[in-house]
């Protein structure tokens, strides 16, 4: 805590996210587990280098040079990303269920409410992840964040107390790996965000900016010049100053048609949000039946207390009048 509060005045708008230097063993792992939650807590995003051959960064720069060490830092992986690929991948085997993908976006929704921002970019990802509703797991991220604003030390110390789970770190760079790295397509929400900003400035920064990137791209693969479509739907009707990216999604999808559409051809036969729905209404009735349960039990190994009433005397049997004292009668 020390360390990290003395991180403090670097900390915050247009200052540069604090990077976490460790190895790949698992003392390197709890410690970048650990300091995650501690940078959090102090309104920091932390960054991840992993430093190869258990060197810390002042033995990189004695060995390798600042060159060297410089490129390292100017590199860094998203340290939220690997506690997060690290506590779903304990639910992997289990996201086919209801049970397991809300528990699984719970486990999630935690980190995601630790960091400054980005929390509804990390909410689609995680949709994409587990497979879960967007309302839920928007559900689970805001009670999450509430709980978070609260007590963000105590948490933070609640979840270093926990067993670490295995971050997944990057493989080092390679030429053959860094050139497919760079190959790679940026998400839809970067790829598409200059034509954005090129129709309606401040596109982009709706809230609702990753469902209409999603939308754009469906299209795009399904041969439609967005390019060309998406200018010509404002000709007329220029986008309202609230929601316009939902505005234009709504377009888009009119437009287009088929292709940004969901298939029909096999539906399900009931959506994500009634299923989910229909688990947590059967955790409450179970929770609620335990409980009745228990007061029953208890109710039956309560003995009665007995209760004294001055003045009244006590009666006996008709048994007991049949046998005078001193016994029977010859």
């Amino acid at each position: 805590d020390t360390q990290a509060d003395q991180l403090r005045p670097h900390i915050g708008a247009g200052k540069p996210d604090p990077i976490v230097a460790t190895d790949a063993d698992a003392a390197g792992q709890k410690a970048a587990h650990g300091a995650f939650w501690q940078l959090a807590a102090r309104n920091a995003n932390p960054q991840h280098l992993l430093v190869a051959d258990g060197k810390d960064p002042a033995e990189m720069l004695q060995t390798a040079g600042p060159d060297a060490l410089h490129a390292a830092l100017s590199a860094p992986t998203d340290l939220a990303d690997a506690v997060i690929a690290a506590r779903l991948s304990q639910y992997t085997d289990r996201l086919d269920t209801v049970e397991g993908r809300v528990f699984a976006a719970r486990r999630a929704a935690e980190v995601i409410a630790a960091l400054p921002d980005g929390w509804i970019e990390r909410t689609d990802r995680l949709v994409d992840q587990t497979g879960i509703a967007k309302p839920t797991a928007m559900s689970e991220v805001i009670d999450a964040v509430e709980a978070w604003t609260a007590d963000p030390r105590g948490l933070a110390k609640k979840h270093i107390a926990e067993r670490t789970p295995t971050l997944r770190t990057p493989e080092p760079d390679t030429a053959d790996t860094s050139a497919a790295r760079t190959q790679l397509p940026p998400p839809p929400g970067q790829r598409w965000a200059a034509l954005a900003e090129s129709i309606h400035a401040g596109l982009s920064r709706d809230p609702y900016w990753p469902a209409l990137a999603r939308t754009i791209d469906q299209a795009a693969t399904g041969g439609i010049d967005v390019q060309t479509l998406l200018p010509g739907l404002l000709d007329d009707n220029p986008l309202p100053d609230t929601h316009p990216a939902r505005s234009l999604d709504f377009r888009l999808i009119d437009a287009a048609g088929d292709v940004t559409r969901p298939t029909t051809c096999s539906p399900a036969p009931i959506s994500r949000e009634d299923d989910e729905a229909a688990a947590q209404a059967r955790r409450a009735a179970a929770d609620r039946a335990t409980a009745d349960r228990r007061r029953t039990t208890a109710d039956i190994h309560q003995e009665p207390q007995p209760t004294v009433q001055r003045g009244v005397r006590h009666m006996p049997n008709p048994a007991e009048r049949a046998q005078p004292r001193g016994g029977p009668q010859r």
